[in-house]
C-alpha cells in the first residue's frame, strides 16, 4: 500500500512536469543501448543470491548479477510484451526482457517515468506468441530534454524511488522472518505462550 501511494506520487509529478513541455524528440536507439538480457535455465536458479528478473518480474536468485544498478526492462516475450519492469541493484536479467541501457543514466529517473506512462505493448509483433525485438523498439521516439530543465524533476523522482526500496527491503525481511518463525511455531519447535503481550 505504501508503495502503492508512492508510486502514485512519482507518476503525478512526473505528469505534472512533463506535459505541455516543448522536449525535442529522439530515437530510443540514439539515446540507450538496447540489449537481451542473458539466458538462465531455471534449473540454474540457486536458493540464495541475487534476484533473477524474468520478463514479469523477480523468478528466483542466482550466484552472479549483471548490473549493480537498477535497470528498466522492457518484457520480450508471450503476453507481457512491451510491459516496463525496473530491476533491484545487483540484479540479472533473463532473455525473457531487453534492457535499456540509457547513455546518460542521470535521466534514468525521467525515462523510468515516461515508460511507465507509456508502455511498449503496441511494439510487440506475432499472435500465437507476441513479441518485442530490438528492430520493433529502437526507432520509438522519445523526449529528450536538456538535463537543466529536468534536474529538480530527477532529483525528486528519485527520493521517491529510495524510498519505495527501502519499504522492498523491508517487506523482504519480514517475509523472511514469517518463513523461518512460521513453520517452527507450527510444529511447536518455538512456543510463545509465555510471552506478555
Amino acid at each position: 500500500m505504501l508503495n502503492k501511494n508512492l508510486e502514485e506520487q512519482a507518476a503525478t509529478l512526473f505528469s505534472e512536469n512533463y506535459f505541455n513541455r516543448n522536449y525535442n524528440v529522439s530515437k530510443l536507439e540514439d539515446i540507450a543501448t538496447i540489449k537481451y538480457g542473458k539466458e538462465l535455465p531455471t534449473k540454474k536458479l540457486t536458493p540464495k543470491g541475487f534476484p533473477v528478473f524474468g520478463g514479469n518480474g523477480v523468478i528466483g536468485k542466482y550466484i552472479h548479477f549483471m548490473y549493480d544498478e537498477p535497470q528498466i526492462l522492457v518484457s520480450c516475450r508471450g503476453a507481457a510484451s512491451g510491459n516496463i519492469i525496473e530491476t533491484y541493484p545487483n540484479s540479472f536479467v533473463t532473455n525473457n526482457s531487453l534492457v535499456l541501457e540509457w547513455n546518460d543514466y542521470r535521466y534514468y529517473e525521467f525515462y523510468k517515468q515516461f515508460l511507465f506512462a507509456n508502455p511498449l505493448h503496441t511494439y510487440a509483433t506475432g499472435s500465437a506468441q507476441p513479441q518485442i525485438t530490438i528492430d520493433n523498439i529502437k526507432n520509438v521516439p522519445f523526449p529528450c530534454p536538456k538535463y537543466d530543465e529536468i534536474r529538480e524533476l530527477c532529483s525528486q523522482l528519485k527520493s521517491i524511488s529510495a524510498l519505495h526500496f527501502e519499504n522492498i527491503v523491508e517487506s523482504n525481511k519480514l517475509s523472511m522472518l514469517r518463513d523461518t518463525l512460521l513453520p517452527k511455531l507450527i510444529s511447536g519447535e518455538l512456543d510463545v505462550s509465555n510471552l506478555d503481550i
